[in-house]
């Protein structure tokens, strides 16, 4: 007899009971889905935010290359200016005893130096060539050699024939001849009057240590302050380089 229940009726189950599971796991796996459609369409909604947001805030990231924040200056170095080209390989010396012509030189400290005697001078001989502490000599400036004093140091020299001072700076030895104790460049010697005679009476006195990378402020506005000078009045606080003229030399105070 054919058997005309189906699968159903071969399986010996009844089709309540079946249907019922059936069903039961169609609802089931129809709600996963569904559920897991409502969570993940919220996840890819947050990340396609995130994904639209990302471009939008690289270009607000600033690189470090694109960062200038310029280095804060002390205020002790706010007012310094560029050192003199000839001064940048000088050093600070004092030295050792030495001898030249028999005679013994003791370089010591300047401090309390104070002595009378002949001054001499030098100049285009020695132009551009190396001083005793390794500055280039420019007979332009306010220098002089002397034979034990620390280099650089301040020293004013004062003419006593004529009553005229100036301020210079020591950066080389010498002079080496008897009763010379100082050999001024070419315009300081101009300065005191001493280039047409060659050599005159004079005091030394050390002020004090000078700086390797000064300028000529400290010099000049000395000399600015000399009743017996007429030239230029010094208002830069850069003054670079010699002057253009200053006072024409006389053999007579002022």
């Amino acid at each position: 007899m054919p058997n005309n229940a189906g699968p159903i009726a071969e399986a010996g189950i009844a089709m309540p009971a079946r249907a019922a599971r059936a069903v039961a796991i169609v609802v089931l796996l129809g709600a996963l889905p569904a559920g897991c459609a409502s969570v993940f369409d919220s996840v890819p909604e947050s990340a396609t935010q995130q994904s639209q947001l990302t471009p939008m805030a690289a270009p607000v990231v600033v690189t470090p290359r694109e960062i200038v924040v310029p280095m804060p200056v002390p205020v002790s170095l706010r007012m310094e200016t560029t050192p003199l080209a000839e001064r940048r390989n000088g050093l600070v010396k004092i030295g050792k005893p030495y001898e030249v012509a028999g005679n013994w030189y003791y370089p010591a400290p300047g401090a309390g130096y104070d002595e009378e005697g002949v001054a001499s001078w030098y100049g285009p001989d020695f132009q551009g060539k190396s001083t005793a502490n390794g500055e280039t000599y420019n007979m332009h400036r306010l220098t002089a050699a002397h034979p034990t004093l620390p280099m650089p140091c301040y020293v004013e020299v004062t003419n006593t024939d004529n009553g005229r001072s100036i301020v210079v700076r020591i950066n080389d030895r010498g002079p080496y001849k008897a009763g010379r104790i100082i050999d001024l460049s070419h315009r300081a010697a101009q300065l005191l009057a001493v280039t047409r005679s060659g050599t005159a009476n004079v005091r030394v006195r050390y002020l004090r240590m000078a700086p390797l990378m000064a300028d000529e402020r400290f010099e000049e506005q000395f000399l600015a302050r000399q009743s017996w000078y007429r030239g230029p009045q010094i208002a830069s606080v850069g003054l670079r380089g010699p002057l253009i003229s200053w006072q024409p030399e006389v053999t007579q105070s002022q």
